[in-house]
C-alpha cells in the first residue's frame, strides 16, 4: 500500500486535522508495519482482551506520532516516491481507497444506508454448504438501488474463472466501488477495503462500536450492512466467482446505424415489391385467359399463379418482359412467397420429414429455453434440479434429451442430399450406355472433383445470406434491445463475435478455436451449420460412388458410420466422458471433444444418406411385392418393428431419470470423485454416451422407412399433416433466430426466475410463436428474395427448353407451371424432373429447395 493510504485514512485525519490528501499521491510504506498496525492476521471474529486493545491503541498512536513529521510533507506536498509494487496493484489500491471513502460516507447517511441494506441480498456460506442445490435466495432489489443517487447494483457470482457461474446475490454499493474492488473471483478483495478503514475494520472485527454520530443514525444497520458485504465475499470466494456492477447497456455505434438503414431499405423493398405485384396483377384480366393448368393444375390441386401462364409466355415472346429493376422488385413480392410457403411438397411419401423437422425444431427451443433460464438462476432451485425437482422426474428428461433433435436434423439433411444429388451424375449402367451409344463416364472421384466447386458455391449462396443476416443481428442489433443487471452477458457474446466472426463465414467455427465447448464460439448454436456444410461437401463423393457402383458406395458409407461409432466409443471409455448434463467435468470434456465435431455428427448424416440411397434406387418398391419378408401395407411385422423402434426411442428419451438423482456437479467436479451428478454406474454412463446417438438415428431411419413405404399409415398421416409444411420451410430461420429471442426475453430480467410448470409453458409457447414469426420475416426479407434473384441470373438454362424469339432466348420451363406435381404414384418423368430440379433452382418450387436443405440447414 502507498503512503497516500495513511494520509487519507480516518486515523490520519483525526491525528493531524488535515483534509483528505490528493488522489494522485502514491507512496511506498513498509507493508509489515501496516499489517502489524491493523493486525490483519487475526481471525475475523476473534474477541480481543482489554490488554490487547490498550497495546494496539498505544502502538497505533505512537506510529502516527512518529510518522507525522516524516510523512506529512511528502504526503501532503505530493512529493514523488517510487512505488514498491506493480502498477496494477497500485491502481487497485488507489481505486479501493476511493471506495472506502464512499462506504464511510454511506455510514453517516441513515436513509441511504437503510435503502442500500434493504436492496441487497443476504447470502450465506453455511446455507451453501448445507444444501444440495443453492440459489442464494433473492438477488435484492435492482430498481430500488438504481434510483438512489451515487449507488449502483452489483450481481455476485455472475462471472467466474472456473466456469462455476452461479448468480447467488446482489449488493447495493456506492458507484466508487467497482466490480474489481468487490472481488475478482480469486478472493474477497472487499476485506482489503475494510482493512483500509479503521472504523469499518473495527466494526467488522467486533472490537469497537461505530462512531458516535453513526450510533445516533443506527449502528445496527451499519453492522448488518457490513455483515452482508462480508458474507457475500465469503460465498464468492468459496465459489471462485466475481461481480458485475451497474446496468449494462450498449450504445448504438455507426455500424449498428448502418445496419438499421439496410433493414429499413429491405422493408421498403418488401412493401414496394408487394404493391408492384398487386398493381401488375390488376392490369391483367385472368378470367378469360386462365388455362386449366394455371387455374388448378392437372388435378386441380395447384394454387393459381398471380400472372396466368399464357399471358406470361405471350409477353415474354413479344419482348415485354419486365426490366432487371422490376425483376428484382418482383423478387420481394410477398404473395407468391406466401403461396409457395403453404403449398405441400410434391412428393407425398416424403412429407413425413416435415413433421420430423417441426417437432425437432420445437424440441431444440425447449432445451435452449431451460438452459438460458438455468444460466440466470432460479429462486426456487429445489423445484427444478435433482433430486426432487422437475428435471429429476421422468417427464423432465425431455429437457436433457433435446440433444437428440440435432441428430434428427442431420439424418433428414443426409437423406435429402442424396435425393438432390443423385441425378447430377448420369446413370453408369454399361449396358444402357452402350445401347444409347454413349461412353462410360470417368471415375466418380474425377466427377466429384469437377462438381465440388459448383456444389459448394450453390450451397454457400443458399444458406449464407440468412445465416449472416442472423449473425449480424445477434452481434450488432440484439444488444441494443434491452438493458439491466443480467444484460452484461451480451458483452460476452459480442466479444466472441468480435474475435471469431470470420470462422462462421468460413464454416469452421466447430473446429476453431480448438478444444472449446459449443457455447464458447460466436453465435454459439451455429456449430450445426458448420457441420452441415462440411458434411455436405464430403457427401457427394459417396453419392457419386453409389451411383456408379451401388454396392461399393453403400459399403463405404456404412463403413464410415461404423468407424465413427467406434471412435466415439473408444474416446468415451478412455477419457470417462459423459453426456448427462449434470456430470461436471465429464460432460464438459464430452462437449469439447465430441459434441460439435463432424467426425461424430457424420453418424446421423450418413445414416440418412443410406436411407436416401435405398429410396432413389427404388429398393422400397421391391418390398412392396407380395411374398417378401415385409408384406406391403400394415402388417404384424411392420407393427412389431415400429413398436420396437418407439420403445428404444422412449428409453433414450425418458430412461435417463435414474441418472439425475443427485445434486448437479460443479465444473471441476466429477461423479467419480464427488457425491454429485449421475447416479448411474460408470459402465452404464459410458455405454449410454457412446451408443445412444447411433441407436436414436437407426430407429428414426426405421420409422421414416415405414412411413415412406406406407406400412404405418396412421403415423405417416400424423407426420405428413399439411399444417407442418410452412413451419418445416421456416425451420431454418427458426433455428437461426431462436437464441436471439430466448436471450432477449430472459436477460432483461432483474431477478431470478421462479420456476413453475405453468409459467414455463407460457413462456415457451410465446417464444415459439415469436421465433417462427421472426423466421417468416427473415424468409420474406432475405431468404426467398435471394432465391428468386439467384433463379433469375445464376441458374443454368437447358438448350432443349429454350425458344428463340428474334434475338432473345426464353426459358419456358420457368414460365409454364408443371402439372405433374402429383401425390403418390408420380411418374418416372416427374421423378427425374424433381430430382434434377432440386439442384436446378429455376425448375424448383421453394418447397423443393427447402427439402434439399433438410432441417435447419439444414
Amino acid at each position: 500500500p502507498s503512503a497516500r493510504f495513511v494520509c487519507e485514512s480516518p486515523v490520519w485525519r483525526h491525528l493531524t486535522g488535515s483534509r483528505k490528501a490528493s488522489f494522485a499521491d502514491r507512496h511506498a510504506v513498509p507493508r509489515r508495519l501496516l499489517e502489524r498496525m491493523f493486525n490483519t492476521e487475526e481471525t475475523p471474529r476473534q474477541v480481543p482482551t482489554r490488554q490487547m486493545q490498550r497495546s494496539r491503541r498505544a502502538a497505533f498512536g505512537l506510529f502516527g506520532l512518529v510518522l507525522l513529521g516524516e510523512l506529512r510533507q511528502s504526503c501532503c506536498n505530493q512529493t514523488e516516491v517510487a512505488p514498491s509494487f506493480d502498477a496494477d496493484a497500485d491502481l487497485r489500491q488507489t481505486l479501493g481507497l476511493d471506495c472506502v471513502a464512499a462506504l464511510e460516507d454511506l455510514m453517516t447517511d441513515a436513509v441511504r444506508l437503510s435503502i442500500a441494506m434493504d436492496a441487497s441480498s443476504h447470502p450465506s456460506l453455511l446455507a451453501l454448504k448445507s444444501q444440495s442445490e443453492y440459489g442464494g435466495g433473492s438477488l435484492g432489489n435492482y430498481d430500488e438501488c438504481s434510483q438512489q443517487p451515487g449507488m449502483h447494483f452489483c450481481l455476485a457470482g455472475s462471472i467466474s474463472k472456473t466456469k462455476n457461474v452461479l448468480t447467488f446475490g446482489g449488493l447495493c454499493v456506492p458507484k466508487e466501488c467497482s466490480a474489481d474492488m468487490l472481488g475478482d473471483g480469486n478472493g474477497p478483495y472487499i476485506q482489503w477495503l475494510f482493512r483500509n478503514s479503521r472504523n469499518l475494520w473495527l466494526v467488522l472485527q467486533g472490537e469497537a462500536q461505530p462512531a458516535e454520530d453513526a450510533v445516533k443514525l443506527g449502528s445496527l444497520d451499519i453492522v448488518e450492512y457490513i455483515d452482508v458485504l462480508n458474507s457475500t465475499a465469503e460465498v464468492s470466494q468459496h465459489l471462485g466467482t466475481g461481480y458485475t456492477c451497474g446496468s449494462y447497456s450498449v450504445r448504438m455505434a455507426a455500424d449498428s446505424r448502418a445496419l438499421l438503414i439496410v433493414m429499413t431499405i429491405m422493408l421498403m423493398l418488401l412493401v414496394g415489391g408487394t404493391l408492384h405485384g398487386l398493381k401488375r396483377a390488376a392490369r391483367k384480366p385472368t378470367s378469360s385467359t386462365t388455362s386449366p393448368a394455371s387455374a388448378g393444375g392437372a388435378n386441380g390441386t395447384d394454387a393459381p399463379t398471380r400472372l396466368d401462364t399464357p399471358l406470361r409466355i405471350e409477353a415474354t415472346l413479344a419482348g415485354e418482359e419486365p426490366s432487371g429493376r422490376c425483376k428484382i422488385l418482383e423478387a420481394f413480392d410477398v404473395q407468391p412467397h406466401i403461396e409457395r410457403l403453404f403449398k405441400p411438397g410434391s412428393k407425398a411419401e416424403l412429407r413425413c420429414l416435415d413433421g420430423i423437422r417441426v417437432w425437432s425444431m420445437l424440441w431444440v427451443v425447449l432445451g435452449h429455453t431451460i438452459a438460458v433460464q438455468s444460466a440466470i438462476g432460479f429462486s426456487n432451485p429445489q423445484d427444478v434440479f435433482p433430486p426432487k425437482g422437475t428435471t429429476g422426474s421422468w417427464l423432465g428428461q425431455l429437457f436433457f434429451s433435446a440433444r437428440f433433435s440435432v441428430d434428427s436434423f442431420f439424418f433428414v439433411s443426409g437423406f435429402l442430399v442424396v435425393y438432390a444429388l443423385q441425378k447430377r451424375v448420369p446413370d453408369a449402367d454399361p449396358q444402357r450406355r452402350a445401347a444409347e451409344g454413349e461412353q462410360i463416364p470417368g471415375t466418380f472421384v474425377v466427377k466429384y472433383l469437377k462438381v465440388l466447386p459448383s456444389l459448394f458455391l450453390y450451397r454457400f449462396m443458399r444458406i449464407t445470406p440468412p445465416y449472416m443476416a442472423s449473425l449480424i443481428f445477434w452481434w450488432k442489433i440484439a444488444p441494443l434491445l434491452g438493458k439491466g443487471p443480467m444484460w452484461f452477458k451480451w458483452q460476452y457474446f459480442v466479444g466472441l463475435c468480435d474475435k471469431l466472426w470470420w470462422t462462421n463465414l468460413l464454416y469452421i467455427n466447430n473446429l476453431y478455436p480448438p478444444n472449446v465447448s459449443e457455447t464458447e464460439g460466436c453465435f454459439y448454436h451455429s456449430w450445426y451449420l458448420a457441420n452441415d456444410m462440411q458434411l455436405f461437401l464430403v457427401a457427394p463423393l459417396f453419392v457419386f460412388w453409389f451411383v456408379q457402383y451401388p454396392s461399393y458406395g453403400i459399403g463405404a458409407t456404412a463403413l464410415v458410420v461404423l468407424a465413427s461409432c467406434a471412435y466415439s466409443a473408444g474416446l468415451t471409455y478412455s477419457l470417462s466422458l459423459s453426456m448427462n448434463s449434470f456430470d461436471g467435468v465429464d460432460v464438459y470434456l464430452y462437449s469439447t471433444l465430441l459434441y460439435t465435431k463432424p467426425w461424430i455428427r457424420i453418424q446421423g448424416f450418413f445414416v440418412g444418406i443410406l436411407l436416401g440411397m435405398a429410396y432413389v434406387r427404388n429398393w422400397f418398391g421391391s418390398l412392396r411385392r407380395r411374398g417378401s419378408w415385409l408384406p406391403p401395407g400394415r402388417s404384424w411385422q411392420s407393427s412389431t418393428i415400429l413398436l420396437t423402434s418407439v420403445l428404444i426411442l422412449a428409453c433414450m428419451t425418458f430412461g435417463t431419470q435414474g441418472a439425475y438423482q443427485r445434486r448437479p456437479c460443479f465444473y471441476e467436479e466429477s461423479p467419480e470423485t464427488a457425491d454429485c451428478g449421475s447416479a448411474w454406474d460408470e459402465s452404464l454412463t459410458r455405454f449410454y454416451t457412446a451408443f445412444s446417438r447411433p441407436l436414436w438415428i437407426v430407429c428414426l431411419a426405421v420409422i421414416s422407412f415405414l412411413c415412406m413405404t406406407g406400412r404405418e399409415p396412421l403415423l405417416d398421416r400424423f407426420l405428413s399433416f399439411p399444417f407442418y409444411a410452412p413451419f418445416a420451410r421456416l425451420s431454418f430461420g427458426a433455428y437461426l433466430l431462436h437464441p436471439i429471442v430466448i436471450n432477449t426475453w430472459f436477460l432483461s430480467d432483474t431477478q431470478k426466475i421462479r420456476w413453475s410448470a405453468l409459467t414455463f409453458a407460457m413462456a415457451y409457447i410465446s417464444i415459439c410463436v415469436v421465433t417462427f414469426a421472426a423466421a417468416l420475416l427473415l424468409a420474406l426479407l432475405v431468404e426467398f428474395p435471394l432465391v428468386a434473384v439467384t433463379r433469375m441470373y445464376l441458374s443454368p438454362r437447358r438448350d432443349h427448353e429454350r425458344v428463340k424469339s428474334g434475338r432473345s432466348e426464353v426459358d419456358l420451363s420457368s414460365l409454364v407451371p408443371d402439372a405433374r406435381h402429383s401425390r403418390r404414384g408420380s411418374s418416372g418423368e416427374e421423378n427425374e424432373r424433381l430430382l434434377g430440379g432440386a439442384v436446378t433452382p429455376q425448375e424448383s418450387s421453394y418447397g423443393t429447395l427447402e427439402e434439399e436443405k433438410g432441417a435447419p440447414e439444414v
